[in-house]
């Protein structure tokens, strides 16, 4: 994005979903360029290549893994090049294309972010669960998966985190800032003429009507995270509102026994498992995921099995099922397993069935 001006306004009049500290540090960053503490000539060099940024691909044998880190923003423009964010549009790119490349039989999404913008997360969202019913996708919070971040991790097959991990930060929020004193100070007096009630909302100080105007669109905003989120993890809307932190960040082991991932295991444990599962293991996680309340049983085939303790029994019994009904030799359930309707029209989620996997596994190390 080459228009600066149109960077501070997209900072000021599109709701976040960003941890409050991580927006505190891209307001004082505008500030800084608006101020002038950064010249015009050192915005141009950074600005430059931006559309040439690198992808965030990479691969661990037949294992694609797609990088989100830092603030997530829709597009490339400046903040992404100083910041070190995300631009959903590459991000997007590059998820597309692994889903396509048959030489990747799984994707781990491997998240270290505060969140960002709203534009573009619910419909990245969607594709990546979407993206379920082509190959496996997961995630893991290495180490924050926070607010939008979390919001697209969520999407995935199986979320882990990192011990130290941390998650949630589930919420939307507006920043409205009063210029007028200053702008006073400055001797300057803006006069705003418009026609429509709300028109003029963020340009002048805000009244009681503005501001309700401005908390329905949050609002509005809000409620998609929360439904989709819901969606990602197989819960009711009212456990996201009620378990998921509030808007509040939790700890690994407090996500877990939330429900809000599935397991606690490293970056390497995580990458490792994927890669045994497409030779003939199962996808899972080490045996100290226990220690943080997970729920142990050993499978038929010798694997140790870990799942979250909310969602125990209702995974051993969906397994015990699809064993029941296995294919001879697979291990896998011979009738696929239907999930939540998809939205009517909406072609990015609709496909109506795909085969879950079987429960977490992992095999121990002698």
């Amino acid at each position: 994005m080459k228009d600066y001006a149109k960077i501070v306004s997209k900072i000021t009049s599109t709701p976040w979903m960003i941890t409050p500290e991580a927006l505190k540090m891209i307001l004082e960053l505008t500030e800084s360029h608006m101020s002038g503490a950064i010249s015009r000539e050192d915005i141009r060099v950074r600005m430059e290549g931006i559309d040439e940024r690198g992808s965030s691909k990479k691969y661990h044998k037949n294992v694609g893994v797609l990088s989100i880190a830092g603030p997530i923003f829709p597009k490339a423009n400046l903040m992404t090049e100083m910041s070190g964010a995300t631009s959903i549009d590459q991000f997007r790119a590059d998820f597309r294309a692994m889903l396509a490349d048959d030489g990747v039989s799984s994707i781990l999404l491997d998240i270290d972010s505060p969140g960002g913008l709203s534009d573009q997360v619910t419909e990245m969202a969607a594709e990546i669960y979407a993206g379920r019913d082509v190959k496996p996708i997961y995630s893991i919070a290495n180490t924050a998966a926070n607010s939008a971040a979390y919001f697209l991790a969520s999407q995935a097959t199986k979320m882990y985190s990192t011990p130290s991990g941390q998650l949630g930060s589930v919420g939307s929020y507006l920043v409205h800032t009063d210029e007028t004193a200053r702008d006073r100070s400055e001797g300057i007096t803006n006069t705003v003429i418009h026609a429509g009630r709300f028109k003029a909302v963020g340009l002048e100080p805000l009244d009681h009507d503005g501001k309700a105007y401005m908390q329905g669109y949050v609002d509005n905003v809000n409620e998609d995270f929360v439904q989709s989120v819901a969606r990602g993890r197989g819960v009711e809307a009212d456990v996201v509102r009620r378990d998921y932190g509030e808007g509040g960040v939790v700890s690994a082991s407090q996500a877990l026994e939330r429900g809000m991932i599935d397991s606690v295991a490293t970056f390497d444990e995580v990458i490792q498992s994927m890669v045994t599962s497409t030779h003939g293991g199962s996808i899972g996680v080490p045996l100290s995921v226990a220690a943080t309340g997970g729920y142990v049983t050993a499978s038929s085939t010798g694997h140790v099995v870990v799942t979250n303790t909310n969602s125990a029994n209702s995974t051993k019994q969906s397994y015990d099922a699809d064993k029941e009904h296995s294919e001879p030799g697979t291990g896998l359930g011979g009738e696929p397993t239907p999930r939540e309707a998809p939205e009517k029209g909406d072609k990015a989620i609709e496909g109506g069935w795909r085969r879950d996997p079987p429960p977490i596994a992992y095999e121990e190390v002698q």
